[in-house]
């Protein structure tokens, strides 16, 4: 049976002392409003309650992913590199929506106390870095795969350079064609395999 709240139930209203009358009342309000599939009217208010506040949330992260988003998208069109940004004294790059991706989660775990749900801000913004990573890398490597199969490379072979339709501005040499364009380069024989280069800069 279900109970009526946290400290109620039905059967300490039984043993209340209460009216037959009233307790059988409140065994059918309950059964048709608190149960699991009851549809009383009351269980259909809170169906959608449950449904408003779903919507909210899901406007809410949309909102924070479409802000992330933004803020990734800028810091990738105004450096030279794009999202992957040199390490100094080294040739290696530091994604920094991986980096984002990281943080967020972090971030969101310690704040998760904090008001106005500022630790699930965090972590949304987490996800979006780590979205935006996961297509980034993932395209990159699939047209890599394709420009390196159209020209006819074969096992064995290598080839350097970041293809047309890149997302990546960073060749993971420390070099790169352009600013705020797709970098495109030339794939040569006897050079470093850019899957290779792509995984050593994650």
């Amino acid at each position: 049976m279900a109970d009526l709240t946290p400290t109620l139930t039905i059967h300490a209203a039984e043993k209340s002392g209460a009216p037959t009358a009233a307790i059988r009342t409140i065994k059918q309000w309950a059964e048709s409003n608190l149960v699991p599939g009851s549809t009383g009217y009351g269980a259909s208010i809170a169906k959608v309650k449950l449904h408003g506040v779903a919507f909210a949330q899901g406007v809410r992260a949309s909102g924070e992913g479409a802000v992330f988003g933004a803020i990734l998208g800028g810091v990738h069109g105004a450096l030279p590199q794009g999202l992957d940004i040199p390490i100094p004294g080294t040739k290696s790059h530091m994604p920094a929506d991986g980096l984002g991706a990281l943080l967020g989660i972090v971030a969101g775990t310690f704040a998760a106390a904090e008001p106005y749900g500022i630790g699930q801000t965090l972590s949304n913004g987490g996800a979006s870095c780590a979205t935006v990573f996961s297509f980034r890398k993932m395209n990159d490597l699939m047209v890599n795969l394709k420009a390196r199969k159209a020209a006819g490379f074969r096992p064995g072979e290598v080839s350097v350079g970041v293809a047309p339709g890149t997302i990546s501005k960073a060749t993971f040499t420390g070099e790169s064609e352009g600013t705020g364009r797709r970098a495109v380069g030339t794939f040569a024989k006897g050079s470093e395999d850019p899957v290779v280069a792509a995984a050593r800069g994650v």
